[in-house]
């Protein structure tokens, strides 16, 4: 079995290598293209100098300040970091005086083993963000709430994270380029996991041979044409398969629970607050919207697949609700929550 997987591994390692080279004439290629065009702007900025610059001086925002003044919040819950961890890194820009999330890498590594592999997801790819709904990852991580981001990227996965880092698109991109990383907490501008783990990720990583050890694949996607947008919808069969087969895990279907959150209360965000809560629990949010009125005074649990156990952990996470047994089926949902007023919403939070 452990052959077959690493033969596995090996294919997956040579086909990235081979699509990595592509990408690399295709920078190349748009390098050259900036060049010229930087040379074309120039020469006509020559003649309008003046105007040019008093625009560009005009057009500064204070709101464009150095990543180095962001400060690193670190979480005291977290539990002890075992042999193998799962985490997110994202790569961000400034753009207009806002965060862009540019590129997200989920990071897989193994101290034992001494591997790090890791799963690309395209920032054009069609995911779902609780309470927010779907939309494209780069647009919807720009929210700047990392709490949400993390969640989102459980749900598409299946798979807990440990925490996420996030640093320059640029600095990110170098340490693609050269598999230099180890140096990802040592630039990254802001995250939530402790000093003493990021060391022994760092050093578990800075042991390993770039080239053997560590590979970093796309996410497989289904490309869908809607006029003239191309958009990515994540393979969800062969994306198990690849997590199956670089990080080990294999995703138990008949083990997740899914969960349908309603907003019955009419406060914004609180559906995608019940998710978040959820999601960190281990339960697959398949959907948030509203309910059919906001005038639920008392949260509703309903279950549909007998999991009364789960509908009293989730009643215990809510501090809120009645469980109520439906005697149907049905395939889109075990378990459908519609928050009533009665569930306290941490606004400040959200």
């Amino acid at each position: 079995m452990d052959s077959i997987i690493k033969s596995k591994r090996r294919k997956i390692k040579k086909g990235f290598r081979l699509s990595r080279r592509l990408e690399r004439k295709r920078k190349f290629r748009r390098i050259l293209l900036v060049i010229i065009g930087v040379a074309l702007v120039a020469g006509v900025g020559f003649c309008f100098r003046g105007q040019i610059s008093k625009y560009l001086t005009a057009s500064k925002s204070p709101a464009e300040s150095s990543n180095k003044d962001v400060k690193a919040s670190v979480s005291s819950s977290k539990p002890e970091l075992g042999d193998k961890v799962v985490f997110l890194v994202m790569g961000t820009e400034t753009k207009d005086g806002k965060e862009v999330v540019d590129e997200v890498l989920a990071l897989f590594c193994d101290f034992k083993e001494g591997i790090l592999n890791g799963i690309s997801v395209p920032k054009d790819a069609i995911i779902e963000v609780p309470g927010l709904g779907f939309d494209r990852v780069g647009k919807m991580l720009s929210s700047g709430k990392d709490a949400t981001a993390l969640s989102a990227i459980q749900n598409l996965f299946g798979v807990e994270l440990y925490g996420y880092a996030k640093m320059n698109f640029l600095d990110l991109e170098r340490i693609r380029d050269k598999n230099d990383f180890e140096d990802i907490f040592k630039l990254s501008i802001s995250s939530d996991i402790s000093s003493k783990d990021k060391e022994k990720i760092s050093s578990s990583i800075a042991s390993m041979n770039h080239q053997e050890d560590i590979s970093i694949v796309p996410l497989p996607v289904k490309n869908h044409a809607v006029g003239e947008e191309i958009y990515y919808e994540p393979d969800k069969k062969r994306m198990e398969e690849l997590v199956s087969v670089l990080w080990g895990i294999k995703i138990e279907k008949e083990e997740t629970i899914r969960v349908m959150i309603l907003n019955g209360c009419g406060v914004p965000g609180v559906a995608g607050e019940v998710a978040n809560k959820l999601i960190n629990m281990g339960y697959q949010v398949v959907g948030t919207k509203n309910a059919d009125n906001f005038s639920y005074e008392e949260t509703q649990i309903l279950v549909y697949n007998k999991d009364d156990d789960a509908a009293e952990s989730i009643k215990d996470a809510l501090k809120a609700g009645v469980i109520v047994d439906r005697a149907i089926t049905q395939e889109v949902a075990d378990i459908v929550i519609v928050v009533g007023k009665d569930y306290d919403f941490n606004e400040e939070e959200n």
